[in-house]
């Protein structure tokens, strides 16, 4: 004697369905599991990259100290200098090789020393409101020619 009840075929379908269902969430599931662990190692890969070569801007902090931004020379990306005491820029500004921004507007410094040339990450130079010669901008132009200068009121790129 068999003791089972007979189970009709839509249930038997229905049972089907909740077993591939269920085997395809499990699925789903370690699949995404997956995709996250290897987008986490991806993510862990571009942050040692980054602290290899010292490039780190995803949050980067705008620094108004030269003294400060000498102490962590590659985690400065942003430097503003804007409206301090400065009449000198100086050499030491060429270690900060991945600023993307320096603001020296509203000082008195003249002359920008020809290590600026080494920052290959910089992005923009605001020399607004500072004595700095017209032959210096050009200078600057041709040093820094994919660099955003922004001289008096308005900024210019080298072409």
């Amino acid at each position: 004697m068999d003791n089972q009840l007979p189970i009709s075929r839509t249930t038997q379908i229905i049972l089907l369905l909740c077993i591939i269902l269920g085997v395809g969430i499990s699925m789903f599931i370690l699949m995404t599991q997956e995709i996250r662990q290897l987008h986490d190692q991806q993510n862990t890969q571009i942050v040692e990259t980054q602290s290899q070569s010292g490039l780190n801007c995803d949050h980067p902090r705008i620094y108004i100290s030269l003294s400060e931004a000498l102490r962590d020379p590659n985690a400065v990306c942003h430097l503003n200098l804007s409206s301090q005491p400065l009449q000198v820029l100086p050499d030491s500004i060429s270690s900060f090789k991945n600023i993307q921004t320096l603001n020296i507007a509203n000082t008195k410094i003249d002359t920008i020393p020809g290590t600026i040339a080494d920052l290959k990450n910089l992005k923009v130079l605001d020399i607004r409101n500072t004595p700095v010669s017209e032959n210096e901008i050009a200078h600057l132009h041709q040093i820094l020619p994919d660099v955003e200068i922004k001289t008096g009121t308005t900024s210019t790129v080298a072409e």
